[in-house]
């Protein structure tokens, strides 16, 4: 579960509904990525596809039994530490990927699911933008 120091901050928020995946809950503020076109937690090695705007508390016993509402906009600001590595200032202004229960990945760019904006060098975290779009794949 996000921690509450954690999650959206400002910006302008771009809600869409798509359906959850079987087994699945979480806060508002989580990290949420596509599993098989369903939303799920992120976990490790996942793509970002939005964050949670609100919890889901009751796990569907199927897929795409329950829908949930995630923001999906580039311009949202979130705030999350750091779980794999140490920002630094220099980070600002570069993409960093996810490292797992909504913590990001600072040592790797694999995915470039979230462009830092400013970093928390006291925390060890950092106002992030999600940036789906770029881990995005192709149809074909």
């Amino acid at each position: 579960m996000a921690s509450p120091n954690y999650g959206y901050k400002s910006g302008q928020r771009e809600i869409r509904t798509y359906p959850v995946k079987s087994g699945e809950t979480w806060a508002d503020g989580d990290i949420i990525v596509l599993s098989s076109g369903y939303l799920a937690k992120a976990a490790a090695g996942g793509k970002p596809f939005g964050v949670a705007f609100g919890a889901v508390e009751t796990a569907p016993s199927s897929d795409g039994l329950l829908s949930a509402q995630i923001d999906v906009g580039e311009t949202s600001l979130y705030y999350y530490k750091v779980g794999t590595g140490t920002i630094t200032l220099a980070m600002q202004g570069t993409a960093c990927d996810l490292a797992g229960d909504d913590t990001l990945d600072v040592t790797a760019s694999a995915d470039d699911g979230f462009y830092i904006v400013q970093a928390d060098v006291t925390n060890n975290a950092a106002w992030v933008r999600l940036r789906a779009s770029a881990v995005a794949a192709g149809v074909v």
